[in-house]
């Protein structure tokens, strides 16, 4: 049975870069500029894996300049490239103001998320199902044409395939929550295998399809055409049944 390394042991090895030198440069880079920044994906979820799960972190300010920014990526860049770090920068009021464009990555950062420094704003983000259902589809599209691409891409070349496969996004976990969250049910299952079956079984798709896919990421040997083919299956019925859902009002919150 294939087995995945212990997440926490992983966590706990880079998590003084992240809550003390990450947090220090960025300190020094915006100074007081900088409002808050949160953890939030799989490290905050207890999943991460080191080299393979990236460090999600979202940084606030209150006014940048390029100047700035680009400091900040000079100090900070050596640490990006080590530990896989995915910083997302914006003001707080263009984090509050978006909500309705990007509630599928909002929704999972208000839902699992540590404040590193400064205050917690995600309470204050306007959520609503219908701009949730909206994203949902075009994300699930765009995955799916994506992989039409790779498989164009490869040329028929088994380990070309396999090479892009792993580095296709797939269905990552933020949007298996916000699909359950869709049906009306608890999105919060940590364990991205049993996350995967749960989008299968309430959208009735085939089984073991996206459970398979994170395997295969994770090193397990597939055939890379079969496992390809199941999931533009997957997909397509996935994609088909969201776009089927009701819209809900505008007003309804999440």
């Amino acid at each position: 049975m294939f087995r995945r390394k212990n997440a926490k042991t992983g966590w706990e090895k880079v998590r003084p870069e992240i809550e003390t030198t990450f947090v220090q440069i960025a300190k020094e880079c915006f100074g007081g500029d900088l409002h808050a920044i949160l953890l939030y994906g799989s490290a905050a979820r207890g999943m991460y894996r080191e080299g393979v799960s990236d460090i999600n972190l979202l940084i606030l300010y209150h006014r940048v300049t390029p100047l700035q920014l680009a400091q900040f990526g000079k100090k900070a860049g050596p640490l990006i490239r080590k530990r896989q770090i995915t910083p997302l920068l914006m003001s707080r009021e263009e984090f509050l103001r978006s909500a309705d464009v990007f509630p599928l990555e909002y929704i999972d950062i208000r839902n699992a998320h540590r404040v590193l420094f400064g205050p917690d704003d995600t309470a204050s983000l306007e959520l609503t199902l219908k701009n949730l259902r909206h994203q949902a589809e075009e994300r699930l599209r765009g995955n799916l044409n994506q992989l039409r691409q790779l498989l164009v891409a490869s040329g028929g070349n088994s380990k070309l395939l396999a090479s892009y496969l792993r580095s296709w996004s797939g269905i990552p976990s933020a949007l298996s929550r916000a699909l359950l969250l869709l049906r009306g049910k608890d999105p919060n299952i940590p364990n991205p295998e049993l996350l995967a079956h749960a989008v299968e079984k309430e959208y009735k798709l085939p089984p073991g399809v996206f459970s398979a896919f994170q395997r295969f990421r994770w090193g397990e040997k597939q055939d890379p055409l079969e496992l390809a083919g199941k999931l533009m299956h997957s997909l397509l019925l996935l994609s088909q049944a969201v776009d089927s859902l009701p819209e809900e009002p505008s007003k309804g919150g999440v």
